[in-house]
């Protein structure tokens, strides 16, 4: 299979990345509803440029160092509390919905991020935020951020076109404020 550049092997019960000798040149792997729980290292597949991983049993991010061209990555439901791992990817759409993570951190690195899924974690403040300066949407919902204050940390994003934090505590704290806008 030297040509392959595209594997789905979702919805399955796979436990391992792969079991033969995937081509170099993969570019799109899905690998969502597994059972995976270790990240296998990638850095062999410089080609990969979009990986799903989607609802497996993963509790850290690893493995992806050296993805030269990976552009779009999701971890949805998974069991990862802290980000890490993704230290200079050329990352544009990060999706870690539905996660335990309470706080944005090593984020930084991640210049050329546009699109960031954070919804459905434990994540009480904006800060990590403020130096991303490519963002154009940032998806807070279901979080516990309760201040409206916290938008301070993300005030010089001038990209920035779409913000949710709808279903926070600062959702609640607002209505208390100005009760003539419940519906």
């Amino acid at each position: 299979m030297p040509y392959l550049i595209i594997l789905d092997a979702s919805h399955n019960e796979l436990s391992d990345f792969f079991g033969f000798q995937p081509p170099k040149n993969l570019k799109e792997v899905n690998f969502s509803h597994n059972q995976m729980s270790v990240m296998t290292h990638l850095s062999a597949y410089s080609s990969l440029s979009k990986l799903n991983l989607d609802y497996n049993c993963f509790s850290e991010i690893g493995g992806l160092l050296h993805c030269a061209s990976l552009t779009h990555l999701s971890l949805a439901h998974n069991k990862i509390s802290c980000i890490s791992g993704l230290d200079n990817l050329p990352i544009k759409d990060l999706c870690l919905r539905g996660n335990q993570i309470e706080k944005i951190e090593n984020v930084e690195t991640l210049r050329t991020l546009q699109v960031l899924d954070l919804s459905l974690n434990r994540i009480t403040s904006l800060s990590g935020l403020q130096n991303l300066h490519l963002l154009g949407s940032i998806n807070l919902e279901r979080n516990l951020i309760s201040e409206i204050k916290e938008a301070t940390h993300i005030h010089d994003l001038c990209l920035l076109r779409e913000l949710n934090l709808q279903r926070n505590p600062v959702q609640v704290a607002a209505l208390h404020l100005h009760p003539e806008h419940i519906t």
